[in-house]
């Protein structure tokens, strides 16, 4: 892939990313102040089982027809109608695990929501394999205009449901509305592409089902201790708390999430290609680091040190009393930075199971964590929770990147505490404020922020600096 190539799948991706988390941010912030607390925590834990067998059914077998260099059309036929039968199961089983849900809370409503909200699995079987194969083949103008769409659709018919009182529904509808939006336009996308037969060759797919097992494994181990934190806090601090957290969560981590998606989306079909060829790899994985917290780092530094302001202006009164929450949420999304990349290196890599083995120990001590902390505040259970994802990030960077990538300590210090220095230098100003009523002078202390660190960066950071600024002003040539 060119250069040139590269860069306008990047700006689409990242151009996408940034009006899909705009419309994110606008729509939870938005379901905050007119959906009670307590349906919003319903509508999150409506969403566990959900959001688990998504990651389920775009990776597996779809994240092999990626990285394999070739899949013949027999193979992609019988993987087509897998899909589709996958996306049936799915939600036969989500459905019954939104029953069990509503029995465990002792909330009856959950069964029905989770029913339908299951209903995206069905419609995303349809199409997931579409997705697969338009990312092989790089066509992100495509994938970003229908990511845009879909992210439309969300916002208009959640904030509709959501104006009219539909509660929790609101946010399940416009979900739902975004999958049935972006399957039909991926079909439409993805057909000049592939046509599936009416056939089924297990013994032709046998590969790409191996391959596929293996990763399934590990999506299960991973996005399941993703979703630990929903669950202990709705059991341990009640739905009101998980309410505020879970709609925090949304707004801090969408940014990042997005960004990182977008960069990966990029990244792993590319990483595929060069996964023969290590220095290379090595170098594409630290320039999307680096890249990733020289944008990241100084919006959540930003978004820690106005916490008050922000949660008041956002959210309302009734929500100050939990921004140290919303802080240790910025400061995970932060460290979460660190994590998003190395399971699409390890994929490539073919070493997907020593990432199925650290969140199997995230796991465990996510729910010590929680489990020590169950009688303290909501801040506390926060606080552990960004602890133990700083525990994981030591283990990425002292044991599996070094043996993996050859990470040095140098390369940290470029990818992650150069950013991380160059936002607490500009920060001053705002540190020396910290704790006073906004003003004039924060304004001040935001645009300074602003202007030393672009100024740090452009010193200290060149290549990223130079990357970054071509992604936002200029057009490909």
């Amino acid at each position: 892939m060119s250069s040139n190539s590269l860069h306008s799948a990047t700006r689409r991706s990242f151009s996408a990313a940034l009006f899909a988390t705009a419309l994110g941010l606008g729509q939870v912030i938005l379901l905050a102040r007119l959906v009670p607390k307590s349906e919003l925590a319903l509508a999150a834990l409506s969403g566990v089982w959900v959001s688990l067998a998504a990651h389920l059914q775009e990776g597996g077998i779809n994240a092999a027809i990626v990285q394999q260099p070739q899949t013949p059309h027999r193979a992609l036929s019988t993987l087509y109608w897998f899909n589709l039968l996958q996306g049936a199961a799915l939600w036969g089983i989500v459905a019954l695990g939104g029953w069990g849900f509503a029995h465990f809370y002792g909330e009856s409503r959950l069964a029905l929501l989770t029913a339908v909200y299951a209903a995206t699995l069905f419609a995303g079987g349809f199409s997931v394999q579409y997705k697969a194969l338009l990312l092989k083949n790089f066509r992100f103008h495509s994938l970003s205009r229908i990511e845009i769409s879909g992210a439309t659709v969300a916002f208009i018919a959640s904030a509709g449901f959501a104006w009219t009182g539909w509660g929790a529904w609101a946010l399940i509808l416009g979900y739902l509305m975004r999958q049935l939006t972006e399957s039909f336009l991926l079909i439409v996308a993805g057909i000049p592409l592939f046509q599936p037969l009416a056939q089924w060759h297990s013994k032709e797919a046998a590969p790409w089902f191996k391959s596929g097992f293996s990763h399934i494994g590990e999506r299960l181990t991973t996005h399941f201790v993703g979703q630990l934190d929903t669950l202990l806090i709705g059991k341990f601090w009640g739905v009101e708390a998980l309410g505020v957290y879970d709609t925090f969560r949304r707004i801090v981590f969408r940014p990042a999430v997005l960004v990182a998606g977008a960069a990966e989306q990029v990244a792993f079909p590319l990483w595929s290609k060069l996964q023969s060829k290590p220095l290379y790899l090595r170098k594409a994985y630290l320039g999307v680091l680096n890249g990733l917290n020289s944008l990241i780092f100084p919006a959540y530094t930003l978004a820690i040190l106005l916490a008050e302001t922000v949660v008041q202006f956002v959210f309302g009164n009734t929500w100050t009393a939990y921004t140290p929450v919303f802080q240790w949420l910025c400061l995970s999304a932060m460290v979460a930075t660190q994590l998003n990349p190395v399971d699409s290196l390890l994929l490539v890599k073919g070493k997907i199971h020593l990432w199925q083995r650290a969140g199997m120990a995230l796991g465990l001590a996510t729910i010590i964590a929680l489990t020590v902390v169950a009688g303290q505040s909501l801040v506390f259970a926060a606080g552990a929770l960004a602890a133990v994802q700083g525990l994981l990030c030591g283990v990425v960077f002292i044991i599996i990147l070094p043996e993996q990538l050859g990470f040095t300590a140098r390369d940290f210090q470029k990818t992650v505490f150069r950013p991380a220095l160059l936002c607490g230098g500009a920060a001053i100003p705002l540190l020396v404020m910290y704790g006073q009523p906004f003003g004039a002078l924060h304004l001040a202390g935001i645009f300074l922020f602003l202007t030393l660190y672009v100024a740090f960066f452009r010193r200290w950071n060149r290549g990223i600096y130079a990357w970054i600024m071509e992604l936002l002003i200029k057009k490909p040539c």
